[in-house]
């Protein structure tokens, strides 16, 4: 892991405007949640609305706008509700 991802830093502006660094990979999302592992752990981000502006695997950041509800670690990986571009599974 290049050291982009060994750090994390979560900014969170008016609900509306999230950014996380540390971001290795995006399993899963659709506009009512985001399915990400992180250098800390997996994260999901609740909301509606929610759409990907910005994706770099380079610097392993990550910016979603939209409703955002809730920003959740979480040790085990839930069960999988969303595939790949949104389809139902």
């Amino acid at each position: 892991m290049n050291d982009s991802y060994k750090k994390q830093e979560i900014i969170l502006r008016d609900r509306s405007y999230l950014k996380i660094t540390g971001v290795g990979d995006v399993s899963s999302f659709d506009e009512s949640g985001i399915i990400l592992s992180s250098c800390n752990g997996d994260i999901t981000v609740d909301g509606s609305e929610l759409r990907i502006t910005s994706l770099s695997s380079e610097t392993g950041e990550i910016v979603v706008e939209g409703r955002i509800g809730g920003v959740f670690y979480f040790e085990e990986r839930p069960a999988k509700k969303r595939g790949f571009f949104g389809r139902k599974e």
